[in-house]
């Protein structure tokens, strides 16, 4: 396939008219009420429910899908959906266990409830928190990946493209507030799912090669199950690096998304507990995600969004992975300058006898070694070290750590190349005008979750640090200001993270956010299900056992990075990781929660903890049978089993 990429005038037309509409929509919405504190953070508690489900995935929404999940998918196959699809299950705690009272406690943040329920050093560390995560886990990754698109598309420097995304990504959230947020979330959700389902639809036709859509379907599933060669070599070169602690014969059904619990990313158990462990910090108490519910205008309106959004969790992976698996099929070219390497690898290449023809034989999947040689760190010595080892001029033992290293670089060249997949598919597949549309659904996934990130964390800020400690008795303009203020230096902050991994090691986009979240979520996850749900747990048992887990979720990295040959087979994959905080997090808070005194009744009210009578399970459900929650919810629910049935069972 021959990559090339000009923009049509339609192009321009299409990708300028979505931000025009996009800022008319920020504009209108926040020019009359941004400098009151209730409408600026929580849009006046005012949103409906298709614009809190809206917003509340295209917040979720952003180049971790498009750059790094679609990518993840080419690697690992179908199985990186399942982070999509077992959201349904999140959200229904959400819906029928957290937003009665979520609701009625009436707060403005997450770290703001955990003070109601525990105490105010559970609030300030769960704010500290959120503050460091969503600079280095959300923010930072976010821009680093639009910004990888600018410079694939138009050469724009990775450093000025990171600069430009962040600017343009962050004026409405600084400006605007909440609403004007959530509003154009609703457009760039109907972008982004319509432009995304274009994109896996012509990949469909593409693979049928004149046959048409069903053709390229089962092309797709035929090239996933291994039946060609080159997929074949590929899943027998990638079993040692997903399969931590694999045997000779093991594999990975990339059709599958229950994989074994030594898989690297998605292990059966990351399905099954991924609730408990990562779901319940990121759909109940994640700020970015919590507070368009927090905005709902009733019970009804955030009951019924976060049913919206299960339905368009259902649809996502035929966006952000099926592309992932049409690419695979494909095996694409990735094309390089000849230009591409210096003097020291030019003399590796004529030492080694190797001809640098990346045009006519560097296929992502089947990377050669003078790809290696110029596009991978160290990757000269690796090939030496190879070309050695096939030679025999090593022993059995170097050898083979050797041809094990050049594996290694192999498969991470690959992985790396594979986050520019949705580009290179919009560049090869997709006619002028829906380039336009494409790109603007690119960008505004981008910009929805930059935004959303942003107004939460300068929230978190103003609401849990600033009126906290600094000023109590702030004017809800001073706090408004304040939000704006901590916005722009959080923004700086995020531009000098993206830039470091724009210089670090390559890494997949989506297992790096990945990583991060399951170190941070399982202590909050576990302290926040066992405070909802056991009125004895008292502030000082939830911060113990927090600390613990943390420590303990330190401790496995430093294992991981610096003693791998000391961490067990099990715990490597880092989902795994995740179950193993949780439990060691649930274990300190019941004998902490044992041993020491109840915590006092205004913590545990039934507006802070379960209580059956509370729950309203009757309320907010709908006055017609359309309108229903239930009825949708149920639908959802039954969607979910039927794509876990059909590709772990019937594909």
């Amino acid at each position: 396939m021959e990559h090339t990429f000009e923009l049509h005038v339609l192009d321009y037309v299409s990708f300028f008219g979505y931000f025009v509409a996009l800022s008319f929509i920020g504009y209108i919405a926040g020019k009359n009420k941004s400098e009151d504190a209730a409408d600026y953070f929580l849009a006046g508690r005012s949103l409906p429910w298709y614009v809190v489900g809206s917003s509340y995935i295209a917040a979720n929404i952003s180049t971790e899908h498009f750059i790094g999940l679609i990518g993840a998918a080419v690697i690992y196959g179908i199985s990186v959906a399942t982070g999509e699809w077992s959201t349904v299950i999140a959200f229904s705690f959400l819906i029928w266990l957290y937003i009665p009272y979520l609701l009625t406690s009436k707060v403005y943040t997450a770290p703001e409830f955990l003070e109601k329920r525990f105490n105010k050093p559970m609030r300030t560390l769960f704010a500290g928190v959120t503050l460091a995560i969503n600079v280095f886990a959300f923010l930072g990754p976010v821009i680093y990946g639009g910004a990888l698109v600018l410079e694939e598309l138009f050469s724009i420097p990775i450093i000025w493209s990171i600069v430009i995304i962040a600017i343009l990504s962050g004026f409405w959230a600084i400006w605007g507030g909440l609403k004007s947020i959530a509003l154009m979330d609703v457009l760039t959700i109907l972008v982004m799912v319509g432009g995304g389902l274009t994109v896996t639809f012509l990949g469909f036709y593409y693979l049928g090669d004149g046959q048409g859509l069903i053709a390229g379907v089962k092309k797709m599933i035929d090239v996933n199950a291994g039946n060609a060669e080159f997929a074949q070599n590929f899943i027998a070169e990638s079993v040692p690096h997903i399969m931590q602690g694999s045997e000779p014969g093991d594999e990975y059904g990339r059709l599958s998304v229950l994989q074994p619990l030594n898989h690297y990313s998605n292990p059966w158990s990351h399905w099954v507990l991924s609730f408990f462990y990562i779901g319940l910090w990121y759909t109940v108490i994640n700020q970015h995600m919590i507070q368009k519910v927090l905005a709902a205008k009733d019970l009804y309106h955030a009951r019924m969004g976060m049913v919206f959004a299960s339905g368009l969790k259902l649809l996502l992976p035929f966006i952000v992975v099926v592309p992932g698996l049409i690419f695979f099929a494909m095996n694409p070219l990735i094309e390089t300058p000849k230009t591409g390497y210096g003097e020291a690898e030019a003399a590796v290449l004529a030492e080694l006898g190797i001809e640098y023809q990346l045009e006519e034989d560097n296929f992502l999947l089947d990377p050669t070694d003078a790809t290696i040689v110029v596009d991978y760190p160290n990757g000269a010595q690796i090939v030496a070290d190879a070309y050695r080892a096939r030679n025999g001029e090593l022993s059995s033992e170097e050898a083979e750590a050797a041809m094990a290293a050049l594996s290694k670089a192999r498969f991470g060249y690959s992985s790396d190349k594979a986050n520019k997949t949705y580009i290179l598919m919009i560049q090869d597949l997709v006619p002028p005008f829906m380039i336009g549309v494409l790109l603007a659904a690119l960008f505004g996934a981008i910009q929805s979750t930059v935004c959303s990130v942003l107004n939460s964390t300068s929230t978190v800020f103003t609401i849990d640090f600033y009126k906290m400690f600094l000023k109590p008795n702030a004017t809800q303009a001073d706090e408004v200001v304040v939000g704006r203020v901590a916005g722009a230096i959080i923004l700086a902050l995020s531009i000098g993270m993206a830039i470091l991994l724009a210089t670090a090691t390559k890494v997949n986009l989506f297992v790096f956010i990945q990583i991060l979240y399951i170190f941070f979520a399982p202590p909050f996850s576990a302290t926040f299900l066992m405070g909802s749900l056991w009125r004895r747990v008292s502030g000082f048992d939830a911060l113990i056992s927090t600390i613990v887990a943390l420590a303990f979720a330190s401790a496995l990295k430093v294992m991981e990075f610096y003693f791998p040959e000391n961490l067990p087979d099990l715990l490597k994959p880092f989902a795994n990781q995740g179950v193993a905080v949780w439990v060691i997090c649930m274990i300190t808070l019941a004998i902490s929660t044992v041993l020491t005194a109840p915590p006092p009744a205004k913590n545990v009210s039934d507006d802070l903890t379960f209580n059956w009578k509370k729950m309203d399970f009757g309320g907010g459900l709908g006055d017609k049978w359309y309108k229903s929650v239930t009825l949708w919810w149920a639908v959802a629910l039954g969607g979910m089993f039927f794509f876990v049935i059909l590709f772990s069972i019937v594909l």
